[in-house]
């Protein structure tokens, strides 16, 4: 089994999804091995590559970030999100409230 895990951007253009579906798909058709996709599941790339994984037979493992993250997600996002989060063989949640770009966990060695 080959496990992966994608972090992308989110509010691509339509060209770009176009393109990185393209690719995502190319790159996973290259393995043999069933691919084990690890994704927050936001809208944009983490999409694009989860709906690959389950179109190409994978599974996926969601990454919850925190409680309140679909809240923070695009509204036309949430169904997609939904949808895929429905069929995540394993859930690893995060124990935070929301999910900012601000650091909330002590530097090493602090």
């Amino acid at each position: 089994m080959l496990r992966v895990a994608v972090s992308g951007h989110r509010g691509l253009p339509a060209d770009t999804t176009f393109l990185v579906d393209k690719a995502i798909r190319a790159a996973l058709s290259e393995s043999a091995a069933k691919v084990t996709g690890l994704s927050c599941l936001a809208d944009g790339a983490d999409q694009i590559f989860a709906r690959a994984v389950l179109d190409l037979d994978g599974d996926i493992e969601a990454v919850i970030p925190a409680e309140k993250y679909r809240d923070g997600l695009p509204a036309q996002a949430q169904a997609e999100y939904d949808w895929l989060l429905a069929r995540a063989v394993a859930l690893h949640r995060l124990t935070f409230t929301e999910s900012t770009r601000r650091r909330t966990w002590p530097r090493a060695g602090s």
